[in-house]
């Protein structure tokens, strides 16, 4: 129940220090340097080497920016005005939701096989 709690933290913690980031710096740099930084915080939370840590924050935040400049580039005008259509954070979910199945069904999948051959 202890480790529940602390990991809610570390997601509150993550969307209030983002938002405060975002409203006081408004910079893109900031941004990606807190969220680099907040998600690595998060992987803090569960078990694992340090190296494979900074592996899931960089592979998160990548997939990620996939997503979002995937996007961005396909259904956007994005044009020298820089204004991207309300669609694309849509879309970026609904991207970051496929990638999140595909992973589950390749890294869960192979776990339960072999339980069941055990």
């Amino acid at each position: 129940m202890e480790e529940k709690k602390k990991e809610r933290a570390c997601y509150v913690l993550f969307f209030i220090l983002t938002a405060v980031v975002h409203l006081i710096f408004y910079s893109p740099g900031m941004s990606v340097i807190t969220n680099i930084v907040l998600i690595f915080l998060i992987t803090v939370c569960y078990e694992g080497a340090l190296k494979k840590k900074i592996f899931v924050t960089l592979l998160v935040y990548g997939t990620n920016m996939g997503c979002d400049l995937v996007s961005v580039h396909l259904l956007t005008d994005y044009s020298i005005t820089g204004k991207v259509g309300e669609c694309a954070a849509y879309i970026t979910v609904l991207l970051l939701l496929i990638c999140d199945v595909i992973s589950e069904k390749i890294l869960i999948k192979p776990a339960n096989k072999k339980s069941r051959l055990n």
